[in-house]
């Protein structure tokens, strides 16, 4: 087993949440959501945070948590989609975690995120056709920062094969169920 948490990095939608709750509790982990623990501690969602004190306070925020928090120092992370977008996020992902890019494609996410756009921020009252460019436009900008993960899967299959991969990647082995 590896002694560095495991950092889960995509895009918006690719399952960065659901996938790591699953795999830590496989591997009976702490699981870390980054979005999740900073609404907790600030009592606000994400949308609102941003609303009210800008993207740039939000990234912050994220930064700030992973520097100086202990609960991610083991487990399971899903960090939010444009986490690596501040280069000391990506310094910490490369120092301190054993990272994996869950990969999914353009229509695959363009599906999903049509699906529950409703608390993403950067996606908020745009039409089919906003929505679509805005994907693509922040895919393709941040598509080189995800390729910094040390392994990548395919984030479009199912949960469990997902996981599977990461295991396979990392190096964990399956343990087979006796019922």
């Amino acid at each position: 087993m590896h002694s560095k948490p495991i950092c889960l990095v995509g895009f918006m939608g690719c399952g960065k949440s659901t996938v790591g709750n699953v795999l830590a509790k496989e591997l009976n982990l702490d699981f870390v959501d980054i979005d999740a623990q900073l609404e907790l501690t600030h009592q606000i969602s994400i949308e609102e945070m941003v609303k009210r004190f800008g993207w740039e306070y939000f990234r912050a925020q994220e930064s700030a948590f992973v520097q100086k928090s202990d609960t991610v120092d083991k487990g399971v992370i899903a960090t939010g989609g444009g986490f690596l977008l501040d280069v000391n996020n990506q310094i910490w992902m490369k120092d301190k975690c054993v990272s994996v890019y869950l990969n999914v494609s353009l229509a695959v996410l363009e599906k999903r995120l049509a699906k529950n756009d409703s608390h993403r921020p950067l996606l908020e009252g745009l039409s089919a056709e906003e929505r679509k460019d805005k994907i693509t436009s922040l895919f393709t900008e941040r598509e080189s920062l995800y390729a910094l993960a040390d392994y990548e899967v395919d984030g479009s299959l199912a949960v469990e094969e997902v996981v599977a991969l990461i295991k396979q990647s990392i190096e964990i082995p399956s343990v087979t169920k006796l019922d």
